[in-house]
Protein backbone atom coordinates (compact mmCIF):
# COMPACT_ATOMS: atom_id res chain seq x y z
CA UNK A 1 0.00 0.00 0.00
CA UNK A 2 1.47 3.35 -0.99
CA UNK A 3 1.95 6.26 1.40
CA UNK A 4 -0.78 8.93 1.25
CA UNK A 5 0.15 12.07 -0.65
CA UNK A 6 0.66 14.83 1.94
CA UNK A 7 1.24 17.53 -0.66
CA UNK A 8 -2.34 18.70 -1.19
CA UNK A 9 -4.22 21.97 -0.78
CA UNK A 10 -7.79 21.07 -1.80
CA UNK A 11 -10.33 19.99 0.81
CA UNK A 12 -13.78 18.47 0.64
CA UNK A 13 -16.17 19.59 3.39
CA UNK A 14 -19.50 17.93 4.13
CA UNK A 15 -22.39 18.22 6.57
CA UNK A 16 -22.28 22.02 6.75
CA UNK A 17 -25.28 23.86 8.19
CA UNK A 18 -27.77 24.90 5.53
CA UNK A 19 -27.59 28.44 6.93
CA UNK A 20 -23.89 28.89 6.04
CA UNK A 21 -23.15 31.35 3.25
CA UNK A 22 -19.99 31.99 1.22
CA UNK A 23 -18.74 34.72 3.56
CA UNK A 24 -19.15 32.49 6.65
CA UNK A 25 -17.42 29.60 4.85
CA UNK A 26 -14.41 31.78 4.08
CA UNK A 27 -14.27 33.13 7.64
CA UNK A 28 -14.43 29.61 9.07
CA UNK A 29 -11.51 28.26 7.03
CA UNK A 30 -9.39 31.43 6.78
CA UNK A 31 -8.84 31.15 10.53
CA UNK A 32 -6.38 28.34 9.68
CA UNK A 33 -4.51 30.10 6.86
CA UNK A 34 -4.83 32.04 3.58
CA UNK A 35 -7.21 30.54 1.02
CA UNK A 36 -6.84 30.29 -2.72
CA UNK A 37 -10.60 29.71 -3.07
CA UNK A 38 -13.71 28.46 -1.29
CA UNK A 39 -16.93 27.35 -2.95
CA UNK A 40 -20.26 26.15 -1.61
CA UNK A 41 -22.00 23.52 -3.71
CA UNK A 42 -25.57 24.60 -4.42
CA UNK A 43 -28.72 22.77 -5.47
CA UNK A 44 -30.44 23.71 -8.73
CA UNK A 45 -32.68 26.12 -6.80
CA UNK A 46 -29.63 27.90 -5.29
CA UNK A 47 -29.92 26.46 -1.79
CA UNK A 48 -26.76 25.07 -0.14
CA UNK A 49 -26.20 21.30 -0.27
CA UNK A 50 -24.05 21.21 2.87
CA UNK A 51 -20.95 20.52 0.76
CA UNK A 52 -18.03 22.87 0.11
CA UNK A 53 -14.65 22.82 -1.62
CA UNK A 54 -11.84 24.75 0.07
CA UNK A 55 -8.43 25.34 -1.49
CA UNK A 56 -5.55 26.61 0.67
CA UNK A 57 -2.43 28.33 -0.62
CA UNK A 58 -0.20 26.06 1.49
CA UNK A 59 -0.38 22.32 1.99
CA UNK A 60 0.49 22.69 5.68
CA UNK A 61 -2.64 24.80 6.21
CA UNK A 62 -4.83 22.23 4.47
CA UNK A 63 -3.42 19.46 6.66
CA UNK A 64 -3.92 21.59 9.77
CA UNK A 65 -7.52 22.34 8.75
CA UNK A 66 -8.25 18.61 8.58
CA UNK A 67 -6.69 17.99 12.00
CA UNK A 68 -8.49 20.89 13.67
CA UNK A 69 -11.82 20.97 11.88
CA UNK A 70 -12.71 17.40 10.91
CA UNK A 71 -15.54 16.14 13.12
CA UNK A 72 -15.90 19.55 14.77
CA UNK A 73 -19.26 20.73 16.02
CA UNK A 74 -21.25 23.45 14.28
CA UNK A 75 -23.20 26.14 16.20
CA UNK A 76 -26.43 24.22 15.49
CA UNK A 77 -25.01 21.00 16.98
CA UNK A 78 -24.11 19.18 13.77
CA UNK A 79 -20.70 17.69 12.96
CA UNK A 80 -18.74 18.72 9.86
CA UNK A 81 -16.38 16.40 8.03
CA UNK A 82 -13.22 17.80 6.42
CA UNK A 83 -11.04 15.58 4.22
CA UNK A 84 -8.53 15.84 1.42
CA UNK A 85 -10.32 16.33 -1.89
CA UNK A 86 -9.85 13.31 -4.13
CA UNK A 87 -10.57 13.83 -7.82
CA UNK A 88 -12.68 11.31 -9.66
CA UNK A 89 -9.66 10.37 -11.80
CA UNK A 90 -7.43 9.78 -8.75
CA UNK A 91 -10.13 7.71 -7.10
CA UNK A 92 -10.52 5.55 -10.22
CA UNK A 93 -6.76 5.00 -10.43
CA UNK A 94 -6.70 3.89 -6.79
CA UNK A 95 -9.65 1.58 -7.44
CA UNK A 96 -7.47 -0.57 -9.69
CA UNK A 97 -5.16 -1.41 -6.78
CA UNK A 98 -6.04 -3.90 -4.06
CA UNK A 99 -6.24 -1.24 -1.34
CA UNK A 100 -9.29 0.85 -0.51
CA UNK A 101 -9.70 4.03 -2.52
CA UNK A 102 -9.15 7.32 -0.63
CA UNK A 103 -12.89 7.99 -0.60
CA UNK A 104 -13.63 4.47 0.66
CA UNK A 105 -10.96 4.84 3.38
CA UNK A 106 -12.53 8.07 4.59
CA UNK A 107 -16.03 6.61 4.54
CA UNK A 108 -14.83 3.57 6.49
CA UNK A 109 -13.22 5.77 9.17
CA UNK A 110 -16.39 7.85 9.45
CA UNK A 111 -18.82 4.95 9.57
CA UNK A 112 -16.68 2.84 11.90
CA UNK A 113 -17.72 5.20 14.68
CA UNK A 114 -21.45 5.25 13.80
CA UNK A 115 -24.05 3.00 15.33
CA UNK A 116 -27.62 2.41 14.25
CA UNK A 117 -30.30 1.60 16.81
CA UNK A 118 -33.62 0.30 15.58
CA UNK A 119 -37.07 -0.15 17.12
CA UNK A 120 -36.98 2.71 19.60
CA UNK A 121 -40.45 3.84 20.69
CA UNK A 122 -41.60 6.91 18.74
CA UNK A 123 -41.90 8.92 21.95
CA UNK A 124 -38.19 8.42 22.81
CA UNK A 125 -36.38 11.76 23.21
CA UNK A 126 -32.80 12.67 22.32
CA UNK A 127 -32.11 13.29 26.01
CA UNK A 128 -33.16 9.72 26.86
CA UNK A 129 -30.93 8.26 24.16
CA UNK A 130 -27.97 10.40 25.26
CA UNK A 131 -28.47 9.37 28.89
CA UNK A 132 -28.33 5.67 27.97
CA UNK A 133 -25.45 5.83 25.47
CA UNK A 134 -23.12 8.50 26.89
CA UNK A 135 -21.92 6.03 29.52
CA UNK A 136 -19.89 4.43 26.68
CA UNK A 137 -18.38 7.68 25.36
CA UNK A 138 -19.07 11.13 23.96
CA UNK A 139 -21.88 11.38 21.41
CA UNK A 140 -20.85 13.67 18.55
CA UNK A 141 -24.14 13.65 16.69
CA UNK A 142 -27.55 12.11 17.23
CA UNK A 143 -30.44 11.86 14.82
CA UNK A 144 -33.78 10.30 15.72
CA UNK A 145 -36.11 9.15 12.98
CA UNK A 146 -39.61 9.97 14.16
CA UNK A 147 -41.37 8.30 11.22
CA UNK A 148 -43.23 5.07 11.98
CA UNK A 149 -41.63 2.04 10.34
CA UNK A 150 -43.65 0.27 7.65
CA UNK A 151 -44.36 -3.34 8.37
CA UNK A 152 -44.20 -5.84 5.53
Amino acid sequence: MSEPDNNFTNLYVTNLDSSIDHKALIAMFESIGPLESAKLKLNDDGTPTGIAFVNYRKSEDAQRAIKEMDKSQTPSGGIIFVTRFVSRQENLLQKDSQSLTPIAQNMKRTFDSNIFVNYLPLETTEEEVKEKFEVTGKILQLRLNKKPQKLF
